[in-house]
């Protein structure tokens, strides 16, 4: 019985030290930044890393820092190696199966976010 209630006092005495440390902890909620303030902090970074790059160039990822991958990918996107792949799976798209409906017909949603 005694190592029982050892036990037990000591469980006792561990939540209750894990119930103080919560409940004394300070909550500054003020110190939390707003979505603006982070987004703004990011740009900052952003804009001392690369400073010469506009805030458009981002979509380019790695290559802001990279002027000659860059440049190839600006020569390939001008005949880009996979616009058969695109008109190949608009005409998969579009072709009606046996019950007349097509894959378009399946996905309503993504209708008018089609491209190509």
């Amino acid at each position: 019985m005694t190592y029982i209630s050892n036990h037990t006092a000591r469980i006792a005495a561990l939540a209750t030290a894990i119930a103080l440390c919560w409940l004394l902890a300070p909550v500054h909620a003020d110190d939390q930044p707003t979505p603006e303030q982070d987004h703004q902090r990011w740009l900052q970074h952003f804009a001392q890393r690369y400073p010469g790059a506009r805030l458009d160039d981002y979509i380019y990822g790695a290559m802001i820092s990279n002027p000659g991958a860059r440049e190839q990918y600006e020569q390939i996107m001008e005949f880009p190696p996979f616009l058969g792949d695109i008109e190949a799976g608009k005409k998969i798209w579009d072709t009606p199966f046996k019950n007349g409906k097509s894959f378009s017909d399946c996905f309503p949603q993504r209708r008018p976010k089609r491209t190509g």
